[in-house]
């Protein structure tokens, strides 16, 4: 991972779970960067055995850096998933149990934490699901200085993925964009990806391509802007 990624600690929270490693006393923080994608099923995944050759750039990922392979989710829902994984508690606790739940402010918060330690945080999300203050997430905006969302319900004739979804390319091209004026660092990336949600409607080629198992399709136009992130970061050393 440090060979590719010299400033930067990538976690692609798929089906898997990661932690953080300690750092050496005196060593400069780390920039953090978390990915999460939404219903990413174990069995597309080329580093976990698929032979489909979905996920290229994942797969690259993972053989530098470490994947748990055994992970289970504490609720079947993204809001009371990503609760669990921003703030390391059960929902028992933290209380985000199903959509619209809030997350509470005595609830510690991995975002809010990294802050006060002197990070910039930002958030780019693809779902109104995840949005805090449109959508189904109140509070999980605690502790960032960016949290790109500002979705809303969709008429009938409106497009979805101008209203209740960004596609993975749009939420990446954000993300970006924040990196060129923060990524001197220390800073906190959280980006979530929606795409493999259904209703399953890949854009071209992968609509073509996958056009029987648009899933799949989903799947692989994920790994694309994944790798397209993940190139940056080396590139510009982030």
């Amino acid at each position: 991972m440090q060979a590719r990624f010299p400033t930067s600690i990538v976690l692609a929270w798929v089906i898997l779970a990661c932690t953080l490693p300690g750092f050496a006393a005196g060593s400069p923080p780390p920039n953090i960067v978390l990915i999460t994608l939404d219903t990413t099923r174990a069995d597309r995944m080329g580093f976990l055995g698929a032979i489909r050759g979905l996920t290229p750039n994942l797969d690259t990922l993972a053989k530098r850096g470490v994947v748990f392979t055994r992970a289970y989710a504490h609720v079947p829902l993204t809001t009371a998933s990503h609760a669990t994984i921003l703030s390391g508690t059960y929902p028992q606790f933290n209380r985000v149990n199903d959509f619209g739940k809030p997350l509470l402010s005595d609830v510690p918060y991995l975002p809010e934490l990294l802050h006060k330690d002197g990070y910039r945080t930002a958030a780019f999300v693809g779902s109104l699901v995840l949005d805090p203050i449109g959508g189904t997430a109140p509070g999980f905006d605690r502790g960032f200085d960016v949290f790109d969302a500002g979705f809303r319900m969709r008429r009938a004739s409106e497009d979805r993925y101008q209203t209740v979804e960004r596609r993975a390319e749009t939420v990446v091209a954000h993300a970006l964009r924040w990196l060129e004026k923060n990524g001197h660092g220390p800073f906190f990336l959280w980006v979530h990806l929606y795409d493999a949600h259904d209703p399953y409607n890949p854009p071209e080629p992968w609509a073509t391509r996958y056009k029987l198992a648009p899933y799949d399709g989903e799947i692989a136009y994920v790994d694309f802007a994944v790798g397209k992130l993940l190139s940056a970061l080396r590139a510009h050393s982030w």
